[in-house]
């Protein structure tokens, strides 16, 4: 037969379990409902000069550049391995991240479309720079049906000024006013 000091040991050592047992079911529960962040590095701008290539029906390689609005593009082509050209495009309206509107590809009018993308900046795989540079891609089509598609790189990413942490990465002191 158990004594009392048996008992209330037995007894002690089983509130002491479930308190316990709660303490680090609690402490689960909010560590898996906090907020998981990467850190915080500037996103690139899109204005800028990129590299330019060329593929499908048409190779080539070439140039674009972006300013607040408009895309223009420029790239030497070649049409099917043999005859050569250009393709040239001047102020293309952006929209948001899409752009249209009308060139020449070996002087053939042509419509052009496509977008601008930049990284969110918060794959924690990325580098720096990589978290910063613009891309472009798009499609061509002739008046004669011919087809391409275009990718671009930008050549000199940086982060938007203003847009650092204040810890030398980025353009901003930290307090989100570039004072």
């Amino acid at each position: 037969m158990l004594s009392y000091a048996d008992n209330h040991v037995w007894w002690f050592d089983l509130k002491r379990m479930l308190i316990i047992f709660f303490l680090l079911t609690s402490a689960l529960v909010c560590a898996a409902a906090a907020p998981h962040t990467q850190p915080v590095r500037p996103r690139g701008h899109r204005d800028g000069d990129y590299s330019l290539t060329v593929a499908g029906q048409f190779s080539g390689k070439g140039s674009a550049s972006v300013t607040p609005g408009t895309l223009s593009l420029n790239s030497n082509i070649i049409f099917k391995g043999a005859a050569t050209g250009t393709l040239t495009a001047t102020n293309l309206t952006i929209d948001k991240c899409y752009f249209t509107g009308a060139g020449t590809i070996a002087g053939v009018a042509c419509t052009i479309e496509g977008r601008i993308d930049l990284p969110a900046a918060t794959d924690a795989d990325q580098t720096d720079k990589q978290s910063c540079t613009g891309r472009i891609s798009g499609t061509f089509k002739d008046a004669k049906g011919n087809i391409g598609k275009f990718m671009a790189v930008q050549s000199n990413p940086s982060p938007v000024p203003g847009y650092g942490n204040g810890h030398g990465g980025g353009g901003g002191n930290g307090n989100g006013n570039n004072n």
